[in-house]
């Protein structure tokens, strides 16, 4: 019989355990349900767990949570770390972009990318984002997911700080 001091630590250690897995890193992680990292991949939260915030070096980071459809639109709960996302924030300010999966490489979702070619929307608050109708992707030839990541103020993007999530059908 384990005395419970003894119970006390190890179910500690197992808290620990699940609190501090999947997320965050450049390398692959895993849970359950479908979502895919920019710059790596991991797959999605359970209801009763969120994924960790994927950060770059600039300790910026940002991760969809859910997508689901309400009235034609992309309903996309999300959330950051590192910084309060906000548009108007001066020349050190930080926002996220919201992009589909056809841009590619991921880069091109913001001014830094070598072609700048991508299609992306900048966003900063309320939560959950909805600026995507469901026939936007009509126009997105390809496409299954949804990307987010961290944007400066001349909205160049910083890569690993965000994720790509498969697209509800309905």
């Amino acid at each position: 019989m384990i005395p419970a001091a003894a119970a006390a630590v190890v179910a500690v250690i197992g808290v620990v355990v699940v609190l501090t897995s999947g997320g965050g890193s450049n390398k692959a992680n895993t849970s359950t349900g479908t979502t895919t990292t920019t710059g790596s991949s991991s797959t999605g939260a359970t209801s009763t767990t969120l994924l960790a915030i994927p950060t770059g070096a600039s300790g910026r980071g940002s991760v969809i949570d859910s997508i689901t459809i309400a009235d034609g639109r992309y309903v996309v709960q999300f959330r950051t770390a590192g910084f309060d996302p906000n548009i108007n924030g001066g020349p050190q300010g930080h926002h996220v972009h919201f992009f589909f999966n056809s841009v590619d490489p991921p880069i091109d979702a913001g001014t830094s990318g070598p072609n700048q070619t991508g299609d992306w929307k900048i966003y900063d608050k309320p939560n959950p984002f909805t600026g995507y109708l469901v026939s936007d992707l009509a126009t997105h030839a390809g496409a299954t997911k949804m990307c987010i990541l961290v944007a400066d103020a001349q909205h160049a993007v910083e890569l690993d700080t965000g994720n790509c999530v498969d697209l509800p059908t309905g």
